[in-house]
């Protein structure tokens, strides 16, 4: 298994990681599409993650001043359990560091926070 985690910096692949959110979000999770894709993803950083050369998860970092937030994780369901969204997470914290935006956590889904903890345990 080949895993492969990029900065998605045009508009193609941006489109891409949409559509992996919308899978994820608005087919399974039944999260209304106008409050999926926001204002916030024109100034983000978005992670787009590939095993085998398929897109299969994302996430973005929103940077603010000195202080940013990782949200919208999304790994395609087939793709679970793999290591992938850990790596996507991993991608945005060493981004985060890299421009020296200190990331705050606010809210977090259960599956988000059981991510987490497996992180940092």
């Amino acid at each position: 298994m080949n895993i492969k985690v990029i900065q998605a910096n045009n508009a193609e692949k941006i489109a891409q990681c949409h559509k992996i959110r919308l899978e994820v979000f608005v087919e399974e999770q039944k999260v209304p599409v106008e409050i999926e894709i926001d204002d916030l993803d024109e100034i983000s950083i978005h992670a787009l993650a590939y095993i085998d050369g398929i897109a299969v998860a994302t996430g973005r970092l929103i940077p603010s001043e000195e202080k940013g937030k990782i949200g919208r994780m999304a790994v395609i369901k087939k793709y679970r359990r793999t290591g992938i969204g850990g790596e996507v997470l991993s991608f945005l914290e060493k981004k985060a560091k890299s421009i020296g935006i200190f990331l705050h956590f606010t809210s977090c889904s259960r599956i988000c926070k059981k991510l987490l903890s497996k992180q940092w345990v």
